[in-house]
């Protein structure tokens, strides 16, 4: 295994450090998106409810709610503001990054919601704030191996991968083993992140795929599991 884990550290190519630097312009356009996205919201929620009262008149103004600029106001839309505000706070609780540690609670319970949306972003803002504590891994884990999504599923790997806690090795593994490709991926990857593997197959068009078609990443995944990871003691509350 160790020939797996450093044979491929000298392939780190130009467009892996592209992709990196379109991931930094991505973000900070998803920042914008995220606070125009509850900007709209929050308009359009303050039209209807101003529409649906008969007595106003034609020349009363509707009030324009200011956007949630702090924190705790992104906390509060996603607790309880309409369904599209909710996911935009999710979002822009996730590119606050470890300062938002306070909407972790919160951000939990919206991994329950019946929106596979606010679901995936609920999971992909959990793993921007980096919170390793039980609770939050657990519960990522349930996405990951009973959600319906597959976006979901994927968010919730690679949010393991990025609270870089242990625990959730044995629920990545199972991962693996995942129906759909991109979860095995994002499943391997992870264990890669946080076992420090260098499990990396990357060709020009993507991963290599071996004569199965299965991602080398996944073969190489599955081949550190079942002849060392799965022996290892991950921690309490780590057994799938």
């Amino acid at each position: 295994m160790h020939g797996i884990q450093s044979g491929h550290r000298a392939q780190r190519s130009l467009s892996q450090e592209s992709c990196e630097k379109m991931t930094e312009i991505k973000v900070m356009l998803a920042r914008v998106a995220s606070v125009l996205g509850l900007f709209a919201a929050m308009i359009s929620s303050a039209a209807c409810s101003a529409m649906e009262k008969p007595t106003m008149r034609a020349e009363d103004s509707v009030e324009v709610p200011t956007p949630p600029a702090t924190i705790p106001e992104m906390i509060d839309v996603l607790r309880k503001g309409p369904d599209i505000a909710r996911l935009g706070a999710a979002r822009s609780l996730g590119l606050e990054g470890p300062n938002a540690s306070a909407a972790v609670p919160t951000l939990v319970a919206s991994l329950s919601s019946d929106d596979s949306e606010l679901r995936e972003a609920a999971a992909w803002a959990l793993g921007q704030i980096g919170d390793t504590s039980e609770e939050v891994v657990l519960a990522l884990a349930k996405v990951l191996l009973e959600d319906v999504s597959v976006r979901a599923r994927v968010a919730a790997a690679r949010a393991i991968g990025e609270t870089g806690a242990n625990i959730g090795v044995p629920f990545l593994a199972r991962g693996l083993d995942d129906k759909e490709s991109e979860v095995q991926i994002r499943s391997a990857e992870s264990l890669s992140r946080i076992m420090d593997l260098d499990l990396s197959e990357v060709g020009s068009n993507g991963y290599s795929l071996d004569e199965d078609g299965v991602p080398l990443i996944v073969v190489a995944a599955r081949e550190w599991w079942t002849s060392t990871g799965q022996y290892e003691d991950w921690g309490p509350g780590s057994t799938p």
